[in-house]
């Protein structure tokens, strides 16, 4: 076992670093899957109205859950939560999968009224057959917004 393999299974086991919120598990009917300790990448380029972040990247470790046509990922207190678009409207945010990865990529100004740029979320986690099935290649996604993902620090 790797040094950072250990430490990231004892902040997950002692002070819960990557688990899905209760509130967050109890909104999920009939999940393909649900993973915790997931290894992310969140990328940051934006600009609102109070804060500003051009190139920020940070490593997290969040929850992954996938519903059939749903995506949900949570980290540090906020929540994704994205159904997949199938009636060609305009959708706040942009889905990819590659074979060991998800991301997922949000519009800052569709949430922030002065906002403009783009976060980036990266799941690397292997999806089973499954998950690859409930969900497209790539596809646009309607999000419910969430203010934490352009204040967090």
């Amino acid at each position: 076992m790797q040094p950072t393999q250990g430490k990231r299974a004892a902040m997950y086991r002692w002070f819960g670093v990557g688990k899905m919120p209760p509130e967050v598990r109890a909104t999920l009917e009939s999940p393909i899957l649900v993973e915790e300790g997931v290894r992310m990448t969140f990328r940051r380029n934006f600009t609102t109205g109070h804060r500003t972040r051009l190139g920020a990247v940070r490593l997290e470790s969040g929850a992954l859950a996938v519903l059939t046509g749903r995506v949900v990922i949570a980290f540090r207190g906020a929540v994704i939560d994205g159904t997949v678009v199938t009636d060609g409207s305009r959708a706040a945010g942009q889905l990819q999968i590659a074979p060991d990865t998800l991301e997922v990529t949000v519009d800052v100004g569709a949430f922030e009224g002065l906002g403009s740029g783009t976060l980036q979320i990266l799941c690397k986690w292997p999806l089973s057959d499954a998950a690859r099935e409930a969900l497209p290649a790539s596809g646009a996604l309607h999000l419910v917004p969430c203010p934490r993902l352009t204040r967090m620090p």
